[in-house]
């Protein structure tokens, strides 16, 4: 899913304004952590220790794209997550 220049703008006021994947990996602990689900970012820092799969379910992927494991447990909630979302991964 490929994203176009009027897109690469970050939707979340604080984060950066192209979140590269490089940026994305800054982002790996319970007190800042991001994940990648289908090219966008989330910022799951606020949601990780209600998870109820244990806050660890999330903090041990914050940092990485979790596309694959997501849709395998999750196929049906992508939309819950768009509270979280930052914007748009930039190749």
């Amino acid at each position: 899913m490929g994203c176009s220049p009027s897109t690469t703008r970050s939707t979340a006021p604080n984060a950066p304004k192209e979140l590269t994947m490089e940026e994305v990996t800054k982002h790996a602990s319970a007190y800042s952590c991001w994940v990648v689900l289908d090219g966008h970012v989330y910022d799951v820092s606020q949601f990780h220790a209600r998870h109820p799969g244990g806050a660890n379910t999330i903090t041990r992927h914050a940092g990485k794209d979790i596309t694959d494991l997501f849709n395998s447990v999750h196929p049906h909630n992508k939309a819950s997550m768009q509270r979280w979302l930052l914007g748009p991964l930039i190749p």
